[in-house]
């Protein structure tokens, strides 16, 4: 399962860049699409519709249309797999659970579970966010200690996963669709916890942006504390 959700983001990964080539190669070549955002039905229409003099810009161009064109469609496919495996067991009960978090979804919630399996495994959170390289560096010297960034040591994978999902509590608290639809026929407990983990990171995030923390920092230690969250979700 950690193989095919890495296979995924490669493909996310060859996806962005395949975009940004050809993009580049519209800018190059004095094609700006300036009336909505790119890679979108509307960007597409009019992708299709532009003329190159040069039959090697013409070749390069479909060349570079048909690669994000391929991409797309392999990590549409991948992705279907694993929804569909993500109502399986046994994934579908920690899926569920994990979905209940805003900024979790199916495809994260199954690739937190098959990059990290039993959180049990931690003893404490603490020991969970260490193992993210989601704490701080700390440096002592002569009794005095002093705290710099995040270690970024441990899980890559797990850690994106998680500043990703961070980013959505600058929001305030709301029940979007799909955590509605994640809140159906689990525990009342479950539910509880999940609006008050909610409430705390948008808190957490506006208290630190309000002091003047940059965005990414404030965005780092709430995905620090959805880390403790999550935990305690799936060991209750």
């Amino acid at each position: 399962m950690r193989d095919l959700i890495r296979a995924r983001d490669d493909i996310r990964k060859d996806l962005t860049a395949a975009r940004h080539r050809l993009a580049k190669f519209l800018i190059r070549h004095g094609h700006l699409y300036t009336t909505g955002q790119k890679w979108t039905q509307r960007f597409w229409a009019w992708a299709s519709k532009l003329v190159f003099e040069r039959e090697g810009e013409r070749l390069t161009f479909e060349h570079y249309v048909a690669e994000v064109q391929h991409l797309v469609q392999r990590r549409a496919a991948l992705e279907r797999e694993i929804e569909r495996i993500a109502t399986t067991e046994p994934y579908a009960e920690g899926v569920g659970k994990l979905c209940c978090l805003r900024g979790i979804s199916t495809l994260s919630a199954l690739a937190l579970l098959a990059e990290i399996g039993d959180l049990r495994r931690f003893e404490s959170p603490r020991k969970f966010m260490a193992y993210l390289g989601l704490v701080p560096r700390e440096y002592s010297s002569g009794g005095k200690e002093k705290r710099g960034g995040i270690t970024k040591t441990g899980n890559g994978h797990v850690r994106r996963l998680f500043v990703e999902a961070a980013w959505s509590y600058r929001h305030r608290p709301a029940l979007g669709e799909r955590v509605r639809e994640a809140l159906k026929g689990q525990p009342p407990a479950v539910v509880n916890y999940a609006h008050k983990a909610q409430v705390r990171l948008h808190r957490r995030f506006t208290r630190l942006v309000s002091r003047g923390k940059p965005s990414q920092v404030a965005v780092t230690a709430v995905a620090r504390e959805l880390c403790a969250f999550t935990w305690g979700l799936m060991t209750a």
